[in-house]
C-alpha cells in the first residue's frame, strides 16, 4: 500500500527498533541497575538542558541546525519538550532514591534546569502533558494505603528545602525573555513569555492543527479498518484537505496527533495497538501500586508519570515517530 516505499520503509523500521530496543531493556534490567539508570537519565537531562537554556539566552549553541531554537540537541524545541517531560519525572525519582546527599544536589540541579528548559520550549502540549500527570500522579496517590502515603509524605519533608529552592530558581528564571536569535528560528510572538504561552492554551489556540485533525477524519470514516497505509497521510491528506492548511510556510507533513495519526494510517485495530504501549504500562501500574511501599513506589509512580505526560502530549504531537 506504500506511495512512498521508502517513507513507509523508515515507519516500520523505526517501530521494528523502537520494540527491539524495548524487549532488550526489558529483559536485561535488573533492580540493583536502578540508581545507575536514574543517574544516566539525569545526567542527560541536565546536559541538554543546559545547552537548551544557553541557546534561549542567546549566549552559544546558535548555529547548530534547527528548525526552531532552543531545540537543544533534537533539531527542534518541540522534539527537546518530549525527551524533557520523559526524563523529569526520572529526575524526580532519583532526588528522592539518592541516599546521597551530593547525588542529592545534583540530581536537583538536572531537574531545575530541566523545568527552566521545558518552560523555554514553549511548548504547550509538553506543558499539559506534565502538568495532567503530575496531577493525576498526585490524585492516584492519595487513593493509596496510609503507609504508602506516609512514603511520600516523608520523602518530601525530608527535601523539602531542596525542592523550594529549586522551585524558587526555576520562578525567577520563568521571569527572563529570549535573548537574540535570527528571524528564522525565533520564538513566535504569541508565545514571548511564559504567561503569554499559558494564556493562548486556555484561549484554545491549536497552531493549525485543527483543521488537519477535522479532515483526518474524512480518512478514518473512508478507511476505518486499514487505514491509507503506514506512511501515506501526507500524501492521502491532499484529497482530503480541500484548501492547503499552511503553518510556517509548509504544508502539514503528519496531523499533529500521534492517535489520529495511528488510526488514518493503520485503521481502528491499528489504533488499538498503538493505545495498548499507553494502556499496558498504566494498567501495570493499577495492579502493582496498592501493594509497593518504599523504594519502588517511588520509582512506579514518576515511571507513571512519564507515561502519562507523553500519551497526554502525543494528542497535540507526534512523539512516536521521534
Amino acid at each position: 500500500m506504500a506511495i512512498n516505499p521508502v517513507k513507509s520503509g523508515m515507519e516500520v523500521v523505526r517501530v521494528l527498533i523502537a520494540a527491539t530496543i524495548y524487549f532488550s531493556i526489558s529483559r536485561t534490567y535488573r533492580s540493583e541497575y536502578r540508581d545507575s539508570w536514574l543517574a544516566a537519565a539525569s545526567a542527560g537531562l541536565g546536559i541538554v538542558a543546559f545547552i537548551g537554556i544557553i541557546q534561549y539566552l542567546g549566549w552559544g549553541f546558535l548555529d547548530w541546525r534547527s528548525a526552531g531554537l532552543p531545540n537543544s540537541t533534537f533539531f527542534y524545541r518541540n522534539y527537546a519538550a518530549m525527551f524533557v517531560i520523559l526524563a523529569l519525572p526520572l529526575s524526580f525519582a532519583a532526588i528522592f532514591l539518592s541516599r546521597s546527599q551530593s547525588n542529592q544536589v545534583l540530581h536537583s540541579l538536572a531537574t531545575t534546569l530541566g523545568l527552566i528548559f521545558l518552560l523555554y520550549t514553549r511548548t504547550r502540549g509538553a506543558w499539559l502533558g506534565m502538568g495532567l500527570a503530575v496531577i493525576a500522579a498526585y490524585a492516584g496517590t492519595r487513593l493509596l494505603s496510609v503507609e504508602s502515603r506516609l512514603v511520600w509524605k516523608d520523602a518530601i519533608n525530608t527535601r523539602m528545602k531542596m525542592i523550594s529552592v529549586c522551585g524558587l530558581i526555576v520562578l525567577a528564571a520563568s521571569l527572563i525573555p529570549p535573548g537574540e536569535q535570527s528571524e528564522l528560528q525565533t520564538i513566535p510572538m504569541a508565545k514571548s513569555s511564559v504567561a503569554n504561552a499559558f494564556t493562548s492554551i486556555l484561549a484554545g489556540s491549536s497552531s493549525g492543527r485543527t483543521p488537519a485533525w477535522i479532515q483526518s477524519l474524512g480518512m478514518i470514516v473512508d478507511n476505518p479498518i486499514l487505514g491509507v497505509g503506514i506512511g501515506n497521510w501526507d500524501a492521502e491528506f491532499f484529497r482530503y484537505a480541500g484548501h492547503i492548511y499552511r503553518q510556517d510556510g509548509g504544508v502539514f507533513g503528519r496531523p499533529h496527533n500521534d492517535y489520529l495519526w495511528a488510526v488514518t494510517e493503520l485503521g481502528i485495530p491499528g489504533l488499538f495497538l498503538f493505545l495498548w504501549v499507553f494502556l499496558g504500562g498504566l494498567w501495570f501500574l493499577a495492579v502493582k501500586l496498592p501493594d509497593e511501599v518504599g523504594d519502588r513506589l517511588i520509582l512506579l509512580t514518576c515511571l507513571g508519570t512519564s507515561i502519562l505526560a507523553i500519551s497526554v502530549h502525543a494528542f497535540f504531537s507526534f512523539p512516536r515517530e521521534r
